[in-house]
């Protein structure tokens, strides 16, 4: 019997359902052996851990002390909460569910016997690579390149299962799903962001920060994916619109016949389906990638959360606290103001500009000319009143409170406090000597670096019965009577606390569901476009729109620096126009930019229900807009015509 007939009685084989059903319970067997197995060792490991003395910290600000200092609780609750989680069994439970329901899939999609002949020759290649240098370099590459194209290839056969239906929509959705693989622009992309996924890891340099290097990962991993996930949906959306009656083929679907409104909503389902597959793939592979970098050594250990002294070092700290975790943030409440000094301090101002500008202003307009010099001293006494309160000279003390925080005393855990300032150049060469204070506590000494973020470990007992945590600062070291040379200054984001608010796998969960509604708004933007519009400025209008939504948050932070008049009070008109254009967009796309769920995920703030509410109405609503005005479209074109010419 030669190699095709084998082959053949192979494929027989895996098509029988017998063959499928034996398959997956023996896969199913084998994944709850293996979990099983891997629990118990778990479990084993862990109560080796507890058994053991709990280790100091090179984070505890001192000794031992006879009375329990809250600084060094709170290090020793953080440790005793890292050493208990780090065997989490989540990385590898995810990577024997994913891997389990995968092969069932390729088993009922008749590539049972296919999918695992590929699999141990290309285990069996790599395993060869592996004992070469150039191997062991690039082996990593090429499995992950394997990995995610198989795992591409049988998603998207299952959603070709899934939209089986006999429904005219469902009937066009597959078609734009093989549609995307023949297309040379859609494959050029896919093939693109597989491997682009599966170099990235190569990119990450050993000698830095652990911390550093999965914020890298997942930031270029999941923000590089999402983009260039969205370029190819608004592209392939436009595309297969556009190609549809260009080349006429919409006069064989619309004779079906099939109605306006089913032509694109299966349009719309196809490309979202396939945005969806893609996100899928690369979502699964930058977590379990995320979850194989947090077992690795980080900064100061010689093995994975064990340095020389048997502590838990600085960056596994942060890593494990504020990245991989799923954060509250709160900043202190504002300070109060002076009003009537300020309105006295408004009007001084005022009136020494009137003076100043005098002789240059007509008698008829000096009404108008006051009550603007009104409204930009307001604005700029306002900001720059803003800045004063969180401002310290050498030797000031200030009192900064943050309220609302009585849940987090009840609930326990360990709180954040997270801080920077600035003063002049930032010289990172140069330390500063702060005093802080938190609530009745003894003040305490730090150093702080310019610049740079850093944290303090609190208890929740440092909040008062009232749900406030008060913090004193002063600019200098009260006790040796010493302050420092200059001021300081806290930025916007340079002062709050945080607290664990839920878990790192339900927040990257809620992440990622946030990017495919997005997905799901250009790639209605793009069908919409290519109902009435060519290729190319369907292109251009969509790829717009989608910037301006991402960019919104960015133009609204540059329009308080955006001048729309000069130095003399003469009008700016282009910088006018340019300024309203930007605002109106940022209005409109307020909720879109504000989600910013890819940076949560980054600093492992928690991207809440409610923000995910609020964003997936207003996108949904968009998408039902575009989408009526595409069937509306479709309905009234001429298309005979249209394609004809």
């Amino acid at each position: 019997m030669n190699l095709r007939a084998w082959l053949a009685m192979a494929d027989r084989a895996q098509r029988s359902r017998r063959f499928k059903v034996i398959a997956t319970v023996a896969v199913v067997v084998v994944a709850v052996i293996g979990a099983t197995a891997y629990l118990i060792a778990v479990d084993r490991a862990t109560e080796a851990a507890t058994a053991s003395p709990t280790p100091a910290t090179s984070a505890t600000l001192g000794g031992e002390s006879p009375t329990p200092d809250p600084a060094i609780e709170a290090s020793r609750a953080i440790i005793r909460e890292i050493l208990a989680a780090r065997s989490d069994p989540t990385g590898v439970l995810m990577l024997i569910g994913v891997g389990t329901l995968l092969y069932i899939a390729a088993v009922w999609l008749d590539l049972g016997l296919t999918v695992l002949g590929l699999g141990l020759a290309a285990a069996g290649v790599f395993s060869l690579a592996w004992t070469t240098a150039w191997g062991k370099a690039y082996a990593p590459l090429g499995m992950g390149l394997v990995a995610l194209t198989g795992a591409f290839v049988i998603l998207m056969r299952l959603a070709r299962l899934v939209l089986g239906g006999a429904t005219a929509v469902a009937a066009v959705a597959r078609t734009v799903l093989a549609e995307a693989v023949r297309m040379r622009l859609t494959l050029f992309f896919i093939v693109l962001l597989i491997f682009l996924l599966a170099a990235l890891p190569m990119l990450l340099t050993a000698d830095t920060s652990l911390r550093y290097r999965v914020q890298q990962f997942l930031q270029y991993g999941v923000s590089g994916s999402f983009h260039l996930i969205a370029l190819l949906t608004v592209l392939f959306a436009v595309a297969t619109v556009t190609f549809d009656q260009r080349d006429k083929t919409i006069w064989q679907t619309m004779t079906k016949p099939v109605a306006a409104w089913q032509y694109v909503m299966g349009k719309f389902l196809g490309v979202w389906v396939l945005s969806g597959v893609l996100l899928a793939v690369t979502g699964t592979g930058v977590f379990l990638f995320v979850e194989y970098l947090r077992t690795q050594p980080a900064a100061g250990e010689g093995k994975a959360y064990i340095t020389g002294d048997v502590s838990i070092s600085d960056d596994r700290l942060l890593l494990d606290r504020l990245v991989l975790a799923a954060r509250e943030a709160r900043e202190p409440d504002p300070l109060a103001v002076d009003e009537a000094q300020l309105m006295r301090n408004i009007q001084q101002k005022i009136d020494m500009e009137i003076e100043r500008l005098q002789g240059s202003i007509e008698a008829g307009e000096r009404v108008l000319d006051r009550e603007k010099i009104a409204r930009d001293m307001n604005d700029g006494l306002r900001k720059a009143v803003r800045v004063a309160q969180r401002t310290l000279g050498p030797g000031e003390t200030r009192e900064f409170v943050f309220s609302g925080l009585a849940h987090v005393r009840d609930q326990g855990g360990v709180i954040f406090l997270r801080y920077k300032i600035n003063s002049g150049s930032n010289d990172p060469s140069t330390l500063y000597r702060v005093t802080m204070q938190i609530g009745a506590a003894q003040p305490e000494i730090v150093e702080v670096t310019l610049g740079q973020f850093q944290t303090l470990n609190l208890l929740p007992a440092a909040i008062g019965p009232d749900g406030r945590l008060t913090l004193r600062v002063a600019n200098g070291d009260v006790f040796q009577r010493m302050a420092n040379a200059e001021s300081f200054t806290f930025p916007p984001d340079g002062l709050e606390v945080s607290y664990a608010a839920g878990s790192y796998g339900a927040n990257f969960t809620r992440v990622f569901a946030v990017l495919w509604i997005k997905l799901a708004f250009l790639a209605m933007l793009g069908v919409c476009m290519g109902t009435f519009l060519s290729f190319p400025v369907a292109c251009l209008v969509a790829i717009t729109v989608f910037m301006a939504a991402e960019g919104s948050g960015f133009l609204r932070g540059s329009l308080e620096n955006y001048w729309t008049e000069d130095e003399k009070g003469n009008t700016l008109y282009f910088n006018t126009v340019v300024a309203a254009i930007a605002g109106s967009i940022t209005w409109f796309f307020q909720l879109y930019g504000d989600l910013r769920p890819t940076q949560k995920l980054v600093e492992g703030l928690r991207l809440t229900w409610g923000s995910v509410g609020k964003g997936a109405t207003m996108s949904l609503a968009l998408t039902f807009v575009l989408y009526a005005a595409a069937a509306f479209t479709i309905r009234r074109r001429e298309l005979a015509v249209y394609s004809g010419h």
